[in-house]
Order: structure tokens, then C-alpha cells, then sequence
């Protein structure tokens, strides 16, 4: 059974590690899916840095970390991906200079990124279709909402 925050979301938003597992339940329940794509510019960004560098992706949740793993696990440069999560390891440990891609939740947590870290942009990171895909979703339930709702009081009654 698909979980209830699902079946009472509006929408559903997956990753594409997730989408196979998802696409069915958002069909069954009749929910619009959208599966997020980071900007390639800045995936590219990453995946130079790494082949001289390490990397440490800082975020909150042991899921993410395990996440980030795996999706670098075949690279060639998988010696330098550092999964880092806040509260369970010491983001003071990580060295001075070093890059790090600092998820939102982790920058909240943390109260902003440790000043030693170079914090890779991680704002606005979705790529344009995804972009595209959740401002679409927007105005199309907003004015479906619209059109089954009383117009304002001293508004002029639609034609």
C-alpha cells in the first residue's frame, strides 16, 4: 500500500534512484510525478574537483550519505566522495580549503557552513526541466483551484 503521505500529497517528487519505485504508486494513485535532475554545470563542477580532490557531501539524514556512496561507487574517483552527516560525524574534522557540497538541511543544522569549508553552490541546483516540471505543476493547480472557487466579494462574476 503506498504510504498515506503519498496518498494525500498533491504531487509526488523523487529522485531518479527512486523513480522506478515510485513512478507506479504516483500512477495508481493518479498523483503527477516529477523526478528532480541536478543542473549538469554543476554535477560537471563536482566530478572535475573530484579527479584531483575530495569531496565532502555534508547533509543530515544517514540516508543521504549512503545515497551519495552509491552513486559514485563505479567512478574513477570514488577515493575522494566523503559522505558527511551532521550530528554523527565531526564537520570541524574535515581539513581547511576543502570543498564541500552542503545539502540545505545540513547549512540549517549547522547554522551556515563552517567557515574552513569552500561550500559549492548547491542554490538553484534542479536543472531547467525540472525547474520547468514544478512551476508547470504549480499554475496548473492554481488555476484549476481557481476555476472551482467563489469568485471575491465585488468581483465581477466570470463569463
Amino acid at each position: 500500500a503506498p504510504p498515506v503521505a503519498m496518498r494525500h500529497a498533491d504531487m509526488v517528487v523523487t529522485t531518479p534512484s527512486h523513480a522506478a519505485d515510485v513512478r507506479d504508486l504516483a500512477a495508481r494513485l493518479g498523483k503527477p510525478l516529477v523526478v528532480v535532475s541536478v543542473r549538469a554545470d554543476l554535477t560537471a563542477h563536482v566530478d572535475r574537483l573530484l579527479a584531483t580532490t575530495p569531496v565532502y557531501f555534508i547533509g543530515t539524514d544517514p540516508r543521504f550519505g549512503e545515497k551519495v556512496a552509491r552513486h559514485y561507487a563505479d567512478a574513477k574517483d570514488a577515493r575522494n566522495v566523503y559522505p558527511i552527516i551532521v550530528g554523527r560525524d565531526d564537520v570541524q574534522a574535515i581539513p581547511a580549503g576543502a570543498y564541500a557540497w552542503v545539502m540545505r538541511t545540513a547549512r540549517d543544522a549547522m547554522g551556515g557552513v563552517p567557515e574552513h569549508l569552500q561550500a559549492l553552490s548547491t542554490l538553484r541546483a534542479f536543472a531547467a526541466e525540472t525547474q520547468r516540471a514544478l512551476l508547470r505543476f504549480v499554475v496548473q493547480a492554481n488555476l484549476a483551484a481557481l476555476s472551482h472557487r467563489a469568485p471575491f466579494a465585488g468581483a465581477p462574476a466570470a463569463p
